[in-house]
């Protein structure tokens, strides 16, 4: 009997090492793929600015401008809020 409970211990153990390895794995992946998908993100904001560029002057180039200022904006808050904490 008492085999069976070390070797369930032993079986938990190894479990639960792999899980975190797993986990740890799955994580850098992620980080990885979301790194990924700003840049992407980062692109086609400077694409529509280039388009927007070409527009004439007047009230939809300024509007079309502005959202994509936005954009940015969103795309630089995302890669402040993946970036570690100083301190």
């Amino acid at each position: 009997m008492k085999l069976r409970d070390r070797d369930r211990r032993r079986f938990k153990d190894k479990a639960a090492v792999l899980l975190r390895t797993v986990h740890a794995e799955l994580r850098l992946k992620g980080e990885k793929m979301r790194a990924a998908r700003l840049q992407e993100l980062e692109e086609m904001g400077t694409k529509l600015q280039a388009t927007a560029l070409g527009l004439p002057l007047g009230q939809d180039r300024h509007n079309a401008l502005r959202e994509i200022e936005r954009f940015r904006a969103r795309i630089t808050a995302l890669h402040a809020f993946d970036e570690p904490m100083e301190g």
